[in-house]
């Protein structure tokens, strides 16, 4: 366990670093329900790929958590600032029907927390 969240705060690190101050430390974000017994977290699980094309867009909520998975309960990667101007990928469902969109670079940002509610087209 340490040794992943040794990798995590490395990997926070060089997104904070590459992403230009997009990413800062703040609350985690809550937007699926507390308390989920078996989500399924990780981008093996959840695959993804540019089916957006050059479609970007902006983020509407400070603080914007991004998970390794389309789940609150994920692991956080890191925080995207309000305005930050993002690629969008594509979107998945998850199992309680919350619309999660692959952020290029970042990780399944909620789709509510995204102008436009995300990516436009399915993964």
């Amino acid at each position: 366990m340490r040794t992943f969240r040794r990798k995590a705060a490395l990997a926070l690190s060089a997104l904070a670093l590459a992403g230009a101050g997009l990413v800062t430390a703040g609350p985690a974000a809550t937007a699926a329900p507390a308390g989920q017994a078996g989500v399924t977290c990780g981008n093996s699980y959840w695959p993804h790929y540019d089916a957006d094309g050059d479609h970007y867009g902006t983020v509407t909520k400070d603080q914007a958590a991004a998970h390794t998975g389309p789940y609150g309960g994920c692991t956080t990667v890191g925080y995207l600032g309000y305005g930050a101007r993002v690629k969008y990928d594509c979107y998945v469902y998850n199992d309680y029907g919350n619309k999660w969109t692959w952020v290029r670079g970042y990780g399944w940002v909620y789709g509510a927390y995204l102008s436009g509610g995300g990516a436009w087209n399915s993964c």
